[in-house]
């Protein structure tokens, strides 16, 4: 939560910085994907949570499902970094250009 918390800090300083709204539909790309993966992940951390509180005993096959997709959800959120600075070395290299 609190690394979360500090990355969407940063974006805010690059936004204001490098105007990374300006190319809307790549942002909002990020963004979109960004969120699918932390909502999945907080919704299978809940699961995961449930589980263990009411000490219920998974089949293995219910633990590795569970696992898998808290992983499937990290890449994901991963992608989504991965766009941003994307984005973010494309605006740098813009505003190089204009200022040559």
């Amino acid at each position: 939560m609190v690394l979360g918390t500090l990355f969407f800090l940063l974006v805010l300083l690059f936004e204001k910085h490098f105007k990374l709204i300006i190319q809307t539909k790549t942002y909002k790309m990020f963004l979109i994907v960004y969120n699918i993966g932390l909502i999945s992940l907080v919704i299978m951390m809940g699961v995961r949570g449930v589980f263990e509180v009411l000490s219920t005993n998974l089949p293995n096959a219910g633990d590795i499902t569970i696992s898998w997709l808290a992983g499937i959800n990290h890449m994901i959120m991963a992608a989504g970094i991965v766009k941003f600075f994307m984005i973010l070395i494309k605006q740098i290299d813009n505003i190089e250009k204009e200022n040559q």
